[in-house]
């Protein structure tokens, strides 16, 4: 009776050994398989800024949430470091990714000349697209992405809103920046044939922000600024400047509208971050990179500083408020 009873004892810790090993080795396999099928994108990065966050955050969690195939990111982020961005894109361009995407002019630019398309590059921010090589004629092999236009159409109907179809815009502009001259340009183009007037103010840094605005400033309505780094990093004194003679200030990004701008029409960076994410994915399921066409992106949100607006009493229509979202640095 002893016998059998060791026996059995013996039969069942053999049985669970057994088990354990074919547990083992099926998640074994499994980890081994999931590994396998597992695709890696690289995404390349100017730096840390509020917009291109946005679209880096947006992009990256679509992009983990996949299940089918599951997706995993590297993000490459060159701290607005010229040497940095240039190591970064040849680590991406030899490296075991199966997408390459980056963000930004500056880093695209660099992306393609070293990956000269070896693997899918999918772009989004870029604003100046013969920057990268790409025209209408010439489009770049193994390339797709998101051209990030001013909306500038959109930016004065806003301002046609609060301001009327007469009023006189006050443009401050640096010439010496590509995108902040091409988009003066394309306003200058688009005021043609309507009551709005616009007056150019130019400014080589943001020492001459003062000089430059308050002799014009009481000839227009309002002042306006567009992708210009050295008109959006000093918003603050624009802001202060205006608010002096009691004239709104108008733009062209949501994060200058934070700092007291009155507001602006601009591209849904987190929406682009999704777009960009749908196109690696399609990208990575087999469809080639030439039958997605590359998108002037026209998703666009109104941004409005709530305060500023109470600040100045201005009259804006309930319809664009509703609509609009209100930011505010506090």
């Amino acid at each position: 009776m002893k016998t059998k009873k060791t026996m059995l004892i013996v039969i069942v810790i053999a049985l669970i050994i057994i088990a354990g090993l074919l547990l083992f080795y099926s998640l074994g396999r499994k980890s081994e398989t999931d590994g396998k099928d597992k695709k890696t994108v690289a995404i390349l990065t100017m730096g840390n800024f509020p917009l291109l966050d946005m679209i880096s955050e947006e992009l990256q969690e679509t992009l983990e949430a996949s299940t089918d195939p599951a997706i995993g990111t590297r993000v490459f982020n060159a701290n607005f470091q010229q040497e940095l961005l240039r190591k970064s894109s040849r680590e991406m361009a030899t490296g075991d990714y199966d997408v390459l995407v980056t963000l930004s002019t500056p880093a695209t630019q660099v992306a393609v000349s070293d990956n000269k398309g070896q693997k899918p590059l999918v772009f989004a921010f870029v604003s100046t697209p013969s920057e990268i090589g790409l025209t209408e004629t010439t489009p770049l092999p193994n390339v797709t992405g998101f051209i990030d236009l001013v909306p500038v159409r959109e930016n004065l109907k806003l301002i046609e809103s609060v301001l009327g179809n007469n009023a006189a815009i006050g443009y401050i502009v640096n010439d010496g920046e590509g995108s902040a001259k091409n988009t003066y340009g394309m306003m200058a183009e688009e005021v043609k044939g309507t009551g709005l007037q616009l007056k150019k103010i130019p400014i080589g840094s943001q020492s001459d922000l003062r000089a430059a605005i308050v002799p014009v400033i009481k000839q227009v309505d309002c002042l306006f600024f567009g992708p210009d780094s050295q008109a959006s990093g000093a918003a603050d004194l624009i802001v202060q400047i205006a608010l002096e003679h009691n004239k709104p200030v108008f733009c062209t990004d949501m994060i200058s509208v934070e700092r007291g701008v009155v507001g602006c029409v601009a591209p849904d960076y987190r929406g682009m971050g999704r777009r960009t994410a749908e196109y690696v994915k399609r990208i990575i399921s087999g469809t080639p990179v030439n039958e997605l066409s590359v998108v002037n992106f026209d998703e666009y949100v109104t941004y409005l500083n709530m305060k500023s607006v109470d600040r100045l009493k201005l009259n804006i229509p309930k319809t664009i408020i509703d609509k609009s979202v209100h930011v505010s640095a506090d």
